[in-house]
């Protein structure tokens, strides 16, 4: 069954969430629109359960649902348990206006008409109005397999 939305997220990590919750924040989703996040691995979760003190070079206003943090002149870090606690608030903040996470992995992502459809691994299917690919800096060549993919006219 393909489901009509009006957007799929590819990703679950820190970019992925930073978009929503900033189009949402300044209403270029709007109420009712129906997002979808569909994304398996999340790197700050694995770091944070392997070595939560591990540090990263991420000023902490960047991803927090609590607003911009002090910042200092100084170059700042934040350890991985921190980034992962901001990440889960921001995920149930995400939750609470209607976001829908699916936990599987995008195979494939093509023109279908007016639509974009978004096909994955657990063969659901999604028809959106557009699509953010926000995979990170992990091994993924999906962005560049969609790239070439979206660059083809119909």
């Amino acid at each position: 069954m393909t489901v009509k939305v009006d957007e799929v997220i590819v990703g679950c990590g820190a970019s992925a969430l930073a978009h929503l919750y900033y189009a949402i924040k300044s209403s270029f989703t709007k109420d009712g629109t129906t997002c979808v996040v569909i994304g398996e691995d999340d790197l700050w979760k694995k770091v944070a359960s392997t070595d939560a003190e591990h540090r990263f070079g991420q000023p902490g206003q960047i991803v927090h649902v609590k607003g911009n943090q002090p910042t200092s002149n100084t170059p700042s870090f934040q350890n991985a348990q921190d980034i992962d606690t901001q990440l889960d608030e921001m995920r149930q903040f995400l939750k609470e206006r209607g976001v829908n996470f699916i936990y599987d992995m995008v195979s494939k992502v093509d023109r279908a008409g007016e639509r974009i459809l978004v096909q994955t691994v657990k063969r659901r299917e999604y028809r959106a109005k557009r699509v953010i690919v926000a995979t990170g800096f992990g091994r993924s060549s999906l962005p560049a397999a969609i790239a070439r993919r979206m660059s083809r006219r119909p």
